[in-house]
């Protein structure tokens, strides 16, 4: 019984680290700027190998006012604008699962010009 604790904890401690490493795996970004009242969005999410599929939103005042969606496999880009009102408050979202392991990035709240 002495033996088999030890080899316990090591079992348990290595499927910890694999469930963490998947975790770190998907590498997402989003960006934001304005041009005049048009927004610039963009956001990113690569895991090498992986089914990524990924929707990028839009807020405008903590509202959702324009969504995209993507799949494909090890990356997924966007690259997209839509019109914006001087004075309000938005920011960019990319979620959605990568391998099955769900991921969440924003930009920081901005004010369109």
């Amino acid at each position: 019984m002495k033996r088999i604790l030890p080899i316990i904890v090591i079992v348990v401690l290595l499927f910890s680290s694999v469930a963490s490493a998947s975790v770190l795996s998907v590498s997402a970004s989003a960006s934001l700027s304005f041009s005049g009242t048009t927004a610039n969005c963009g956001a990113s999410a690569s895991d090498y190998g992986k089914s990524i599929s990924a929707i990028m939103d839009l807020y405008e005042n903590g509202t959702i006012v324009r969504s995209w969606a993507k799949t494909d496999t090890s990356s997924v880009t966007f690259d997209e604008t839509h019109g914006a009102v001087s004075g309000r408050s938005y920011y960019v979202r990319i979620h959605g699962l990568s391998g099955g392991t769900p991921f969440d990035k924003s930009t920081a709240v901005k004010v369109c010009p």
